[in-house]
């Protein structure tokens, strides 16, 4: 058994790790869907010049995170057009975004590669792989802290690549 102090927006939480848990014995991975090209999808991306701090809720009630928003990215994908909101630092980025797709975690993150050209403030064309959407612990245990999405991060269309529900 293992123990953890994690500390989440000022507030200190001890966990657990029984490496020995049914729940971890048991695990047998991660259902996917099948990968489609259809979701690799290129879009148009703006670089904020200065990351904005926002704030959004969380997986566990009245537990609230401080992300840095750095940008925003455009993507369509069978005429539907959706702009997401991307958070991280320098030329790495991160889109965590929820959907109308049945039998996932009520949100995923998508990891994003920013061009190593683009400079704060600047735009270009970034490639988002939808099949690369992955769960977040949360998806795993009701013991979860995971960051929402920034307000707005919905697609209003299903997305049926990358991770499914693992529960």
């Amino acid at each position: 058994m293992a123990v953890e102090v994690v500390q989440r927006t000022g507030r200190y939480a001890i966990r657990l790790r029984d490496p020995h848990a049914p729940a971890r014995a048991d695990f047998a991975g991660v259902p996917t869907f099948p990968f489609d090209p259809a979701w690799v999808l290129d879009g148009r991306v703006r670089q904020y010049a200065e990351p904005r701090e926002i704030v959004v809720g969380a997986a566990r009630p009245g537990l609230l995170h401080h992300v840095q928003v750095i940008g925003e990215v455009d993507l369509a994908h069978a005429g539907h057009a959706v702009t997401l909101l991307l958070t991280g630092t320098g030329d790495r980025a991160s889109i965590l975004f929820s959907d109308e797709t049945p039998g996932v975690a009520p949100w995923r993150i998508l990891a994003v590669d920013l061009p190593g050209t683009l400079a704060p403030g600047g735009s270009g064309t970034v490639r988002v792989d939808f099949n690369e959407a992955r769960n977040l612990p949360f998806a795993f245990t009701e013991h979860g802290t995971c960051p929402a999405p920034a307000p707005g991060n919905h697609v209003p269309f299903a997305v049926p690549a990358g991770e499914k529900a693992p529960r």
